[in-house]
């Protein structure tokens, strides 16, 4: 992941325009990541959080991040 794309996807969080991104590998085998993963702003509590949608194989599992902590699972999970 470029260092750029890092860069937009903060300024998009704080200026609060990014609406979603849809992240996925349709060719991995195996693997701790999902194929896809999917995130979108939502409301909790007056507070906007970042909602992390990883489809499983029964059923999806969901992550309500700040914006530090989405761009840190950015980096961590795809290389910065």
């Amino acid at each position: 992941m470029t260092q750029e794309f890092i860069t937009l996807l903060q300024t998009a969080l704080q200026a609060g325009t990014f609406r979603s991104l849809t992240l996925a590998d349709r060719f991995r085998k195996g693997g701790e990541l999902p194929h896809k993963q999917m995130v979108r702003p939502i409301l909790i509590k007056e507070q906007v959080v970042y909602q992390w949608e990883l489809p499983g194989e029964k059923q999806q599992t969901h992550l309500n991040l700040t914006a530090d902590e989405t761009v840190n699972r950015l980096q961590e999970q795809f290389g910065s």
